[in-house]
C-alpha cells in the first residue's frame, strides 16, 4: 500500500517528517510543568513510548529503519 498509494505515502512521509523534527529534549522540557513528580515521570514515559513505538511503526511500513532513511 505504502508503495502503491501516492495519497498513503505523502501521508506517511509527513509523519516521518514530523517525528525526525521532534525534539525529547524539548517534551522532557514540558512534561517539567507538570505539578507533581509522579506526573511528570507519567508524562515523559508516555511520550517517550509513543515516540518509539511511532517510530517502529513507520519503519515498519517504509522498510527503512532510519527516519528519512530513503
Amino acid at each position: 500500500m505504502y508503495l502503491e498509494w501516492p495519497y498513503f505515502r505523502a501521508t506517511i512521509e509527513n509523519a516521518e517528517l514530523a517525528l525526525a523534527k521532534a525534539d525529547l529534549d524539548i517534551a522532557e522540557q514540558y512534561a517539567e510543568l507538570a505539578d507533581s513528580s509522579e506526573t511528570l515521570e507519567c508524562v515523559k514515559q508516555m511520550v517517550a513510548s509513543e515516540f518509539q513505538r511511532t517510530r517502529k511503526a513507520l519503519a515498519a511500513i517504509t522498510g527503512v529503519d532510519e527516519l528519512l532513511g530513503a
